[in-house]
């Protein structure tokens, strides 16, 4: 066989030869073949294995998840009791003190009608006996006792257990009353 310029082998002469090469060519192959064909199956194993601990995992997130949203909520709630029970027990307290105050009030006034009427139509011996009975009440009934009347600082502190405190805090409610001193003489 003749090609331009080429060296030619005769066909018969080459085709054994490229017979040789390609079946000592595809020996090989078929050696490496059973290799190959495990690390398909080990990558398939491998594939199979990161599936089942992807779902795996992905329970537990979701199952971690759900366990701190309830805990969370349980907690929310017991700290929303707290508040409501503590915010209702100081109600009641202001209401009685609110009661008490409107009762004092109510008192003094009822005495101060009594004075100013003696005082606009009233004998002198009247004026004088209201003087005495006034004076007295006002200086031991409201002075020295109910017009002192201290209020408190409504600061409580809603304490968390010990381990929960350093991750959540401490919650505070502040409510503060101006103490009342009275601004009459008698």
């Amino acid at each position: 066989m003749e090609h331009m310029g080429h060296i030619t082998v005769i066909l018969s002469e080459a085709v054994p030869e490229h017979k040789h090469t390609l079946t000592s060519l595809v020996s090989k192959v078929r050696q490496l073949t059973p290799e190959i064909e495990r690390a398909v199956e080990d990558v398939e194993d491998v594939c199979k294995q990161l599936e089942l601990n992807t779902l795996s995992a992905e329970v537990k997130i979701s199952t971690l998840f759900s366990d701190l949203s309830a805990m969370l909520e349980d907690r929310k709630q017991e700290m929303l009791s707290e508040l409501a029970q503590a915010s209702s027990v100081k109600e009641n307290v202001l209401l009685e003190q609110k009661h008490s105050l409107e009762d004092q009030l109510a008192r003094m006034e009822r005495c101060c009608s009594i004075t100013e009427d003696t005082l606009k139509s009233g004998k002198d011996t009247d004026i004088v006996m209201v003087k005495k009975e006034m004076t007295g009440k006002v200086r031991d009934s409201f002075l020295l006792s109910s017009l002192r009347f201290d209020f408190q600082s409504f600061t409580d502190t809603f304490p968390m257990t010990t381990a929960n405190r350093s991750n959540v805090g401490n919650f505070k409610l502040e409510k503060a009353l101006l103490k009342t001193q009275p601004s009459f003489s008698v």
